[in-house]
């Protein structure tokens, strides 16, 4: 069964959206959302779109395939390969946020209720008890946390990609992430003169 991540910021201010940032760290929302695209695409998840106009139902769409019951209860029964999946899906969900630490200094989790409430589903899918729970995710947090700042010139193109368009499609995700990725200096073997 495939799920759908969505991300909102119920909270959004549309003035934060409609002009461009003077500053040089981009509007919250965008970058938040960047997060979670470029994860999806670290990850290889199919991107249908991704977009900060408020107008919408949701801001961030991507597919995963968890291991969850139509219900939302967990699998009692999780494979090894399906152990892999979910983690990665916990770690699409946390990186809006953790792309927010990056960004402002700040975590939190206001804007981004759903986000904590998938990514909890998720680890309970695999964990026993609340404490394993709490466990897991501040484990995935770590790990999130280095992918977002591995990436933070992605995240920053798909940004920039977004606060001009207002909605992405993953293809046009895939061109910004591809365009950041062809500006990171090559890296240089023991001698320095040819590339690894």
């Amino acid at each position: 069964m495939s799920l759908l991540i969505v991300a909102t910021w119920p909270l959004v201010r549309r003035r934060d959206i409609e002009r461009p940032s003077t500053s040089t760290q981009p509007p919250g929302v965008a970058h938040h959302e960047a997060g979670h695209a470029v994860a999806a695409w670290y990850f290889g998840y199919p991107i249908d779109f991704v977009t900060i106009d408020p107008a919408e139902d949701f801001a961030c769409r991507c597919i995963a395939s968890p291991v969850l019951k139509k219900d939302g209860a967990s699998e009692t029964d999780v494979k090894p390969d399906d152990y892999v999946k979910v983690l990665k899906a916990i770690d699409v969900c946390l990186a809006g946020r953790e792309a927010d630490a990056v960004c402002t200094g700040r975590r939190h989790w206001s804007g981004s209720r759903r986000d904590r409430h998938l990514a909890v589903a998720l680890a309970a899918s695999l964990c026993r008890d609340s404490a394993e729970i709490a466990a897991l995710l501040a484990w995935r947090r770590i790990g999130t946390h280095a992918l977002v700042v591995k990436y933070t010139e992605e995240i920053d193109a798909v940004t920039r990609a977004l606060l001009e368009h207002r909605r992405l499609t993953g293809n046009e995700i895939r061109v910004a992430i591809n365009s950041a990725l062809a500006r990171r200096p090559t890296p240089l073997n023991v001698e320095g003169n040819e590339s690894l």
